[in-house]
């Protein structure tokens, strides 16, 4: 039975991948804006790689599509959160230490007063043009989740005419209303007026979706604590079954003045592994396989930042990505471009023996020291490390 004290390998973990690939977000059609928070999604561009930006934890966040059919398409917007234990405890510490569907139409077929008759003939006849006219301008758009320069264009130029067309619609339903007589004519004016609320609702939809195609829509996302990563799809979908869909992620961050690296430390400490071996005392004892006098972990650094001229420097606090809550390091920090260099002292665990004993077999040569029992206790060492920049 084998009982190694320490993992002999560190696990991967988001942090690796971005350090090692900053190029993670597989859309060239996705862009934020640092100074808004906007993420803009344009469904026109061709799809690539850009970064993975990092977001402060008090900004806004929110989202906005350009050149999207949404006309013909409706939008969802789906978010994971994937807490970064190692940030999150990073991040604590350094708080404390600083379709659009046809209308149905409804016949009256009552008898109703002349004058009456006629201001609802007028009335029927805008809603009917309107409808005609409103299919005719769906039929032909685009069913691509894209819109070209021509199609924004073409509905551009639709809005202002279903604008007047509603107001056409509003004003001779009130003329009609204006000539109710008696209970036929009201009973007609009410039939006739299902008609008029489903078509507004058609007009009023494909507005504020025309509206929304041209000029563009903002939505909200979500912003957790600091030390998680946040994936966004968006996904379009149609009558039909037709999807698309973009993808992208972003990081939030502290809002304190902090400049994120990653990288491997070598810390100057005695460390050892211990195994549980059979003995002749008739009882197990451990015995030491490995002893090093130097432990290495991957670490998260944050270093609070000046500039100096051309590098940045100022004092750093760091913990392990694969056992955030085990190891602390304290010290300061220089970078130049992304790679920090990074001394000062490590925090860490180490793992001793208790209660040596010699066991003999055959002569001399056979002696070895074995253990009853063996722990761990924290040591302070020094440690360097080179890291480089998540985020500047």
């Amino acid at each position: 039975m084998r009982m190694l004290v320490r993992p002999s390998a560190l696990a991967l973990t988001p942090l690796i991948v971005l350090a090692a690939v900053p190029e993670l977000m597989r859309a060239q059609s996705v862009s934020h804006d640092d100074a808004t928070g906007v993420f803009t999604i344009d469904w026109a561009a061709p799809q690539g790689t850009s970064t993975k930006p990092f977001v402060g934890s008090s900004e806004a966040v929110s989202l906005e599509l350009r050149n999207f059919n949404y006309v013909r398409y409706d939008v969802t917007v789906e978010t994971t959160v994937d807490t970064v234990e190692a940030l999150v405890r990073l991040n604590d510490l350094l708080g404390e230490a600083i379709g659009l569907a046809g209308a149905v139409g409804v016949g009256a077929g009552l008898s109703s007063s002349a004058k009456y008759k006629s201001k609802e003939d007028l009335w029927q006849l805008e809603m009917a043009g309107t409808r005609f006219r409103l299919e005719s301008v769906i039929e032909g758009l685009t069913t691509q989740v894209a819109l070209s320069t021509s199609d924004q264009q073409y509905l551009a130029d639709s809005i202002p005419e279903f604008e007047d067309a509603l107001a056409r619609i509003r004003t001779a339903r009130g003329d009609a209303f204006g000539e109710v007589q008696d209970v036929d004519d009201l009973v007609a004016f009410n039939a006739t007026n299902l008609i008029h609320e489903e078509v507004v609702s058609l007009v009023t939809r494909f507005l504020t979706r025309a509206r929304a195609a041209t000029r563009g829509v903002r939505r909200a996302l979500p912003k957790p604590v600091p030390g998680t990563i946040v994936s966004a799809t968006v996904t379009a979908a149609a009558a039909g079954g037709r999807e698309a869909s973009r993808s992208f992620e972003y990081v939030v961050k502290t809002d304190r003045r902090l400049n994120f690296h990653l990288g491997p430390a070598l810390a100057r400490v005695s460390d050892a592994s211990f195994e549980s071996v059979a003995t002749s005392f008739g009882t197990d004892y451990f015995a030491k396989i490995r002893e090093a006098d130097q432990q290495e972990d991957l670490v998260v650094f944050g270093t609070y930042g000046f500039d100096v001229g051309p590098v940045l420097v100022g004092p750093t606090l760091g913990v392990s990505v694969t056992s955030p809550d085990e190891s602390l390091y304290l010290g300061a920090s220089l970078a130049l471009g992304p790679a920090f260099l990074t001394v000062g002292g490590a925090s860490v665990e180490v793992a001793q023996g208790g209660n040596a004993v010699v066991e003999t077999i055959g002569g001399v040569a056979g002696a070895r020291t074995l253990f009853q029992s063996f722990s761990r206790q924290r040591e302070w060492a020094f440690f360097a490390a080179v890291s480089f920049a998540l985020s500047r």
